[in-house]
């Protein structure tokens, strides 16, 4: 089964407005809950093959030696395990509240300086879905997949918005691959997946469980003035974007070419002060929280300063 076809028609359903049938979504959130709390407390991470397991199970020897594995209790292993609240998440016609919970299990190297990607960012990405039985519904293990964080389930959206990605190595004849990608795994209640629809292996109401490597992410460039939009607006916890206008001429920082209303165009200044390559190599200089770019002197940058 396809994710990409249980994207399409997820959105297809959201995009138009039109409610499954009158489903209780948010009685739902508390029994997905339940579930999880559950299966944490019952499954643990299994360093030697990355996988997770049910606490209690005898592990199938393997031909080379492995050391033993601590059947630490997902939700008691607080190294990888992280719950977060989303508040006043727009999701099934109605405002509401979700939990996400999610392993980072590796770090990636980002070795662009990307970041962690928002909500309107693409991911190229390794990944398997499976229900909380272990069914698998759908797997891309061998090479990655780009994705846009737009166009898939909402559990995808925000999850992957706690990874970052890893390290491009070319080699001859256009070979390429990613090391030491973000690695883990997304825990989505089914509010945030396919809801109450079910498809193929996929029955109503399921959380549902993902492996993923994310091994580069694209970050959007809406007014194509070299600087990410990312770096323009402000995207909350709950994916409510916070627009920045720095010359207050209405144009939207993410959709204006001049960002401090000079003459000068931004992606000319972002040139002169940062040696930026067109090509996507580039020197530009993210602050420590990744959330803003500043000037060679460490100050403000002269795409947002007319004085510059």
């Amino acid at each position: 089964m396809s994710i990409t076809a249980l994207i399409a028609v997820n959105c297809s359903k959201k995009g138009n407005g039109v409610a499954v049938d009158n489903f209780d979504h948010e009685a739902q959130i508390s029994k997905d809950k339940d579930s999880l709390v559950k299966y944490f407390s019952t499954h643990y991470y299994n360093t030697n093959n990355e996988s997770i397991g049910t606490i209690g199970e005898l592990v199938e020897d393997v031909a080379e030696a492995l050391p033993v594995v601590n059947q630490l209790a997902l939700n008691d292993n607080n190294a990888v395990f992280h719950v977060e609240e989303i508040n006043d998440i727009e999701a099934n016609d109605t405002d509401t509240n979700y939990t996400m919970y999610y392993l980072n299990t590796q770090t990636g190297t980002d070795a662009k300086g990307k970041g962690t990607p928002t909500l309107l960012d693409s991911v190229y990405v390794n990944y398997k879905g499976m229900l909380l039985n272990g069914t698998v519904f759908d797997s891309n293990v061998d090479f990655p997949v780009w994705f846009s964080l737009t166009k898939v389930v909402q559990g995808w959206s925000y999850g992957f918005g706690k990874f970052v990605g890893g390290t491009l190595v070319t080699g001859s004849d256009d070979d390429f691959h990613y090391d030491s990608p973000g690695k883990g795994y997304l825990f989505i209640p089914s509010g945030l997946g396919y809801r109450n629809s079910a498809s193929g292996a996929i029955t109503a109401n399921s959380p549902l469980v993902f492996k993923i490597e994310l091994h580069d992410v694209n970050l959007v460039d809406n007014d194509l003035d070299g600087v990410p939009s990312k770096y323009e607006y402000t995207v909350e916890s709950n994916g409510k974007i916070t627009v920045v206008d720095t010359d207050g001429d209405g144009l939207k920082e993410y959709l204006d070419r001049d960002d401090d209303d000079d003459g000068k165009f931004t992606k000319t200044e972002v040139v002169e002060e940062y040696g930026y390559d067109v090509d996507g190599d580039t020197d530009f200089k993210y602050n420590a929280l990744g959330t803003m770019i500043v000037g060679d002197d460490g100050g403000t940058p002269k795409y947002k300063d007319n004085t510059k």
